[in-house]
C-alpha cells in the first residue's frame, strides 16, 4: 500500500499525495477499527513528503526514487509505532530497529524496481494507446 501512495505521489503535487494516502491509508484502516485513523495519517503524512521531494527534484533518478520510499517507508513506520506502543519508549524503539529498519531497507530496495516496471510498462502502454491495429 505504501508503494501505491508513493508512486502516485511522486507524479502529483503534494496535495494529491497526502489526499492518495489519506484514501489508501483509511481503506487500510477498515480493517483495524481499533486504531481508526492512524493508517490514514501516517500514509497522508507519506503522500504529502513524498510528492513535495518529487516535485523538486528528477523523478528518473532510481537512486532518489530508492531513498524516497526508503524514507516513507520509515517515516510511515515511525508514526505508527509512536501511537501503537503507546508512548512506551522501550517497546517502540525495539519494533522501531528489528522491523522498521529492515523492513525500511526492504521495500525500498523492491521499491525502486516496481517503480521501473511500472514506469516501463505505463510508458509502452501510453506509446502503443491509440495505435491502428492491423
Amino acid at each position: 500500500m505504501l508503494l501505491l501512495v508513493a508512486f502516485f505521489a511522486v507524479h502529483r503535487k503534494p496535495e494529491r499525495g497526502a489526499i492518495a494516502g489519506f484514501v489508501v491509508g483509511f481503506i487500510q484502516d477498515l480493517y483495524n477499527p481499533e486504531l481508526l485513523g492512524l493508517n490514514a495519517l501516517t500514509k497522508s503524512l507519506v503522500g504529502y513528503g513524498v510528492a513535495a521531494v518529487a516535485s523538486k527534484s528528477e523523478r528518473d533518478n532510481s537512486l532518489l526514487i530508492m531513498a524516497l520510499i526508503g524514507v516513507a517507508a520509515f517515516v510511515n513506520d515511525f508514526v505508527y509505532l509512536l501511537f501503537f506502543t503507546g508512548l512506551h519508549l522501550g517497546r517502540f524503539f525495539i519494533l522501531l530497529v528489528t522491523v522498521s529498519i529492515p523492513s525500511s531497507v526492504y521495500t525500498a530496495l523492491i521499491g525502486v524496481a516496481v517503480f521501473k516496471a511500472a514506469e516501463a510498462l505505463g510508458s509502452k502502454a501510453v506509446k502503443s494507446f491509440g495505435k491502428a491495429r492491423p
